[in-house]
């Protein structure tokens, strides 16, 4: 979860008209292929390391969300002293 919050935050910053709902989107698409990759290299390996997990898809779309709303209330704390410092 932790190692997903930094893309929630990044992702408007990177991309200023990107939509919420495509930012959480791209957080489980990038979550899930993870989970995917971990199940095919477990299948040829021999040697399941590691399992696909939803729960593991779970938390870490919730990191995404998480970096989005810390993005969000940063923006508007800055955007709020931005405004007060100019009057």
């Amino acid at each position: 979860m932790l190692l997903f919050i930094p893309l929630g935050f990044a992702l408007p910053i990177l991309f200023s008209k990107i939509k919420i709902k495509h930012i959480i989107l791209i957080g489980f698409l990038t979550s899930l292929t993870i989970e995917v990759v971990q199940a095919i290299a477990g299948y040829f390996i021999g040697y399941n390391y590691r399992s696909f997990d939803i729960d593991d898809l779970i938390m870490n779309s919730f990191g995404t969300i998480i970096g989005l709303l810390i993005f969000k209330v940063l923006f508007k704390f800055l955007k709020n002293n931005q405004l007060l410092s100019e009057k």
